[in-house]
This record gives C-alpha cells, sequence and structure tokens, in this order.
C-alpha cells in the first residue's frame, strides 16, 4: 500500500497549530526539503492549506480554517454514529478466531 506523502506534513501543521515555513516541516519530519516543499503546493492546490507570506517574508504553510473544521466536523459526526450504533447494538466485541 503506498502512502500518500501530503499526510504527514498536514498533520504537523494540524498539530502545531501555526504556520511553518517548508524548511521547519522538513527538519521536523526529517525529510527532503524538496519533497515538502512539492506536497505543501499540493495540500494549497487542494484547499487543505494556505500558503502565504510570513512575518519574515519566507512563504509559510497553515492549516486553513475551513479544512480543520470539515475535519473536526467529520470525527465528530463519526463518533455520534459509533455511539448511536452501539447504543442499539451494544458495544463491538473482538473477533475471535
Amino acid at each position: 500500500m503506498s502512502r500518500d506523502p501530503r499526510r504527514r506534513p498536514l498533520r504537523r501543521l494540524k498539530k502545531t497549530g501555526r504556520p511553518l515555513t517548508d524548511a521547519q516541516l522538513a527538519a521536523d519530519l526529517d525529510k527532503a526539503h524538496a519533497a515538502v516543499n512539492q506536497a505543501a503546493r499540493r495540500l494549497a492546490d487542494e484547499g487543505k492549506t494556505l500558503r502565504t507570506k510570513g512575518p519574515d517574508g519566507r512563504i509559510v504553510s497553515l492549516v486553513h480554517k475551513r479544512a480543520a473544521r470539515r475535519d473536526v466536523k467529520k470525527a465528530t459526526v463519526q463518533a455520534e454514529r459509533k455511539r448511536r450504533t452501539e447504543a442499539k447494538t451494544g458495544p463491538r466485541r473482538p473477533k475471535t478466531r
């Protein structure tokens, strides 16, 4: 199974909650700067992050507010579905062989 290279930078941006440069992301993730730059550009093209100039003039990436809200809403909906299902059928038990 191939892993999406955009997942780690996006998770890191969500976790920090502050704008980060590609160099900072690359150092945090121990990845090549070029790979992080490409992933950050794709995330911005998809509307999941914003890329803008930071206070020092360097380009920074930050999580787009709408994308962050959408993720929270999705997690809330999933938790509510699980709660309703468990209320009807009881908690899920692990499968035994």
